[in-house]
């Protein structure tokens, strides 16, 4: 009986002293703390109205709209299509994931 007490407090002890610890900690995102700068915020302000930037953004809306249909269109007639045009939609829908990491 006293040695369940004593694992009984040696355990508790053990799982209390981690929370006691945790009071005052503070975890800082790094990555939001530099993007609500106002540096970041006008760097990105200054991106957006790049022509480049907004031309290649836009194509790259237009792929990824174009490989979403075609995915769709694979799983909608995936029954009726042979193995070979199988297998070229999804090479298709291969290669428009590439130009999108492009």
């Amino acid at each position: 009986m006293k040695y369940i007490i004593k694992l009984y407090l040696l355990s508790l002890i053990l799982i209390a002293t981690p929370m006691i610890a945790m009071d005052g900690v503070a975890v800082i995102d790094m990555r939001t703390a530099v993007l609500s700068t106002q540096a970041a915020a006008d760097a990105f302000k200054a991106l957006e109205e790049d022509p480049d930037y907004s031309s290649n953004l836009e194509e790259a809306k237009s792929i990824q709209a174009d490989r979403q249909a075609m995915a769709e269109k694979l799983q909608k007639d995936f029954e009726t299509l042979s193995p070979e045009q199988v297998c070229w939609m999804q090479r298709d829908i291969q290669e428009k994931g590439q130009d999108l990491e492009f």
